[in-house]
């Protein structure tokens, strides 16, 4: 798909991630909200380093809230564009998982505590997989590309000051 909402590319390269941004924010926000159990995907397991896989912050059941929740953005837009848009939402979501999974993985290498600031991966990692995983259905030119990461950064950095002022997270960041 080069263009298929048939809009500005930057304004397509937004709403083609927004499924993205939708899974990525869904399981921080609904932990605050919802006090369930939730499960480690690490079961509490120790790399060769002695440090944990993921940590506590990656739990099976944030994968599965942020694959549904984003894929039903997805399904938001399809209606609203009328063109099927679930395939690429699905890949966004569960790209963004997986990113945010893998950022979490290298973070725990690089000694950085759960919910120290590691700028720009905290930011960017949940993007970079959804980039990955969707760049079979729709990947856009390189200028679209670095317009959704600055605003990914300014995005990100923005929810994340008000999660903290209400409540919903520890730190701003």
């Amino acid at each position: 798909m080069l263009d298929p909402l048939g809009l500005d590319p930057l304004l397509s390269a937004l709403l083609m991630f927004f499924p993205a941004y939708v899974a990525n924010f869904s399981p921080a926000f609904m932990s605050g909200l919802l006090r369930w159990k939730w499960h480690p995907i690490d079961r509490g397991r120790k790399w060769s380093d002695g440090r944990r896989v993921l940590g506590d912050g990656k739990t099976l059941e944030g994968v599965i809230l942020g694959i549904v929740t984003g894929t039903l953005a997805g399904a938001a837009l399809s209606l609203f564009f009328g063109q099927d848009l679930l395939l690429p939402a699905f890949l966004a979501s569960a790209g963004a998982m997986l990113g945010d999974a893998v950022g979490s993985f290298f973070k725990r290498r690089a000694g950085v505590p759960r919910g120290g600031m590691w700028f720009p991966v905290d930011q960017l990692d949940f993007l970079a997989g959804a980039v990955a995983l969707m760049s079979p259905v729709y990947l856009p030119g390189a200028g679209a590309l670095l317009f959704v990461a600055l605003v990914t950064i300014a995005f990100h950095l923005s929810l994340n000051l008000a999660g903290w002022a209400l409540g919903l997270k520890n730190v701003p960041w």
